[in-house]
């Protein structure tokens, strides 16, 4: 089908491209933005019934095409867990979503997600989608700060420049991942985000933009938003994070690079909210700010 929409188009339509670009760069103020279904490469998996509505996204899950399991947060990590049918799950419990579909009846998880009463005879059958929890950040301590929490406590910290700067993307390491954090002389282990931040006063970021007073500032959120988190900060297990501001583009790079060495195809491409390799750390690591 691309194939033949190429050979359709041509050399396509500049001047339209042009225009379009153009209303892009004003902004989307004045446009209503919604979550209408929740889809992946695997399967159609639920529908928004209140996109317009304030706050989290919520979606009645697709029982019909799908088979859903749950598995209580706390048995996670166990080899063979006990899984829980839809009529099963307690409103308010997190659980990590398993996946069957008719098709071929692959498998796949989540992450973490709470239980949410939403109509008095079917509260087991909505769920939230704040933000993509697929990967729980933890420095082999069993913290498991999942990514509501690390997104929180970054916009947090970039709250002083709001209106200077928009966070595009953002990961996180362990310190023993990157290699610069070698010959660190901090104790125990700590996270290393990395952000590609997008000035919206030019190409420059601001001066003051410290990334010592930021890790300072995420460490201060992440000690007040996460129970386990705070727990080993306070054994001194865990301390202040590390920050790399990212070069523009280097998440689009980093992009291309998974794909060229790994087996996922683009359509099942998702960008990586934990790094797990050291080869992704260095990628990034190399294209940071000096």
């Amino acid at each position: 089908m691309r194939a033949t929409l190429t050979r359709a188009l041509g050399s396509g339509d500049h001047e339209r491209a042009m225009k379009v670009k153009e209303e892009c760069e004003k902004g989307f103020d004045g446009i209503e933005i919604y979550s209408a279904m929740y889809i992946s490469s695997e399967a159609f998996m639920g529908l928004n019934l209140w996109p317009f509505e304030d706050g989290t996204s919520e979606y009645a899950l697709n029982l019909t095409e799908n088979v859903f399991e749950f598995i209580k947060e706390e048995d996670m990590d166990k080899p063979n867990p006990k899984t829980y049918f839809v009529d099963e799950v307690e409103v308010g419990q997190k659980y990590e979503v398993v996946l069957s579909q008719k098709y071929g009846l692959s498998l796949s998880t989540w992450g973490p997600r709470k239980g949410h009463g939403i109509l008095p005879k079917q509260p087991e059958n909505f769920i939230p989608l704040p933000v993509r929890n697929a990967f729980c950040a933890a420095l082999r301590l069993g913290e498991k700060v999942d990514q509501h929490v690390i997104h929180d406590s970054l916009s947090a910290a970039l709250n002083p420049w709001k209106d200077q700067v928009e966070m595009k993307h953002y990961t996180c390491a362990e310190n023993v991942l990157v290699p610069e954090q070698k010959d660190s002389q901090k104790p125990g282990l700590y996270y290393v985000f990395f952000l590609e931040l997008k000035s919206n006063f030019g190409d420059e970021l601001p001066d003051d933009l410290n990334t010592e007073i930021l890790a300072e500032v995420i460490q201060k959120n992440l000690y007040e938003r996460h129970e386990f988190y705070r727990v080993f900060n306070n054994t001194k297990q865990i301390t202040t994070p590390t920050v790399y501001l990212t070069k523009e583009g280097a998440f689009t790079e980093l992009k291309e690079y998974i794909l060229a060495n790994s087996s996922a195809s683009r359509a099942q491409f998702k960008m990586p909210l934990k790094l797990r390799t050291r080869e992704m750390a260095e990628f990034l690591l190399e294209h940071s700010l000096p």
